[in-house]
């Protein structure tokens, strides 16, 4: 069985000036988690994930992380304390949030996708996927976007494969 016979043809994609508001929007309505990036010539120029945008946020809010250690009197007003800590905390995160959701999908996208092409086999596609730890594979021709093959559509066609035998 080849790529083609089980890509996803009608490609959610991302360009590289969509805010990640506008990325995370696509995912959500769409119940994707994540998108190839194309430039207006169709070229594959990234994918974004949810993974990624995580990793923004991780990044962002573990920055300034220090270190608190308490002393007797401090451990009367840890609950006290620890209250007044939370709400900055989620204030900060929500801050932070909106301020990724800012951010060009170009900032944070994997510039480097790894694309298969559509004549390949479906176990190609599979291995490729494994050894290079990506979820999803743009499909490609003549370096154009013409598809998508995920986890989920190689499962897929393989329990179909085993049906048919």
């Amino acid at each position: 069985m080849r790529v083609k016979d089980v890509m996803i043809k009608d490609v959610i994609t991302l360009k590289p000036e969509d805010t990640v508001r506008q990325a995370s929007k696509k995912f959500a309505e769409n119940n994707i988690s994540g998108a190839p990036v194309i430039n207006n010539e169709k070229n594959v120029v990234g994918i974004l994930s949810e993974a990624d945008i995580l990793k923004m946020l991780e990044a962002r809010y573990t920055r300034g992380d220090v270190v608190f250690l308490p002393t007797p009197f401090d451990l009367i007003e840890i609950p006290f304390m620890e209250a007044i800590r939370e709400a900055e905390v989620y204030k900060g995160t929500k801050d932070m949030v909106k301020d990724i959701g800012n951010a060009l999908v170009s900032d944070v996208m994997k510039r480097h996708a790894v694309t298969i092409k559509s004549d390949r086999s479906i176990e190609d596609a599979a291995g490729l996927m494994v050894s290079k730890k990506v979820n999803r594979l743009p499909v490609v021709e003549n370096n154009e976007l013409v598809g998508i093959i995920t986890r989920g559509d190689i499962i897929k066609a393989l329990t179909q494969k085993e049906e048919k035998a």
